[in-house]
């Protein structure tokens, strides 16, 4: 993730007032990782955002197979959904947080775009159309899942 988008999900916790887990979500990462930025924003303003050396200042070994274990399953597959109603209201869940986040980010846009770049235009129009066809995508998806439920 670029500065600026780590800059526009910690804005969208710190000023937009979402959750740090929907914003997770919506940014693909982690709550965890979503409230580490949010704490060097906090810190050090928009300079704590920019790329750090991520290099272990040792050799990291693999993990023993006896730490392992009960880990087979990827963290994702453990939390898809199992039924198609459980399907289609993680979609919704989906729709409402990008929708919501499309809210606070044209709210920022009010306040903020007089003092972007046109590089930061062009970041910030091409962050909604991506969004903008997300959506669409999961609307699709909504309403195939609601056929095959017969809603």
């Amino acid at each position: 993730m670029t500065p600026k988008g780590r800059e526009a999900m910690v804005r969208s916790v710190v000023q937009g007032g979402l959750k740090a887990v929907d914003v997770a979500h919506l940014f693909n990462t982690t709550p965890k990782t979503v409230a580490k930025w949010a704490k060097r924003f906090g810190a050090e303003g928009v300079e704590g955002l920019r790329d750090r050396s991520s290099k272990p200042p040792f050799i990291v070994e693999p993990n023993p197979a006896s730490h392992v274990h009960g880990l087979e399953a990827k963290p994702k597959e453990r939390l898809m959904p199992r039924t198609l109603q459980e399907q289609l209201d993680q979609v919704e869940r989906e729709i409402e947080l990008y929708l919501e986040f499309d809210k606070v980010q044209k709210g920022r846009l009010n306040r903020e775009s007089y003092l972007w770049t046109a590089e930061d235009r062009i970041e910030w129009q091409e962050m909604q159309s991506a969004s903008a066809q997300r959506v669409r995508e999961l609307r699709e998806e909504r309403d195939a899942l609601r056929k095959r439920l017969g809603l």
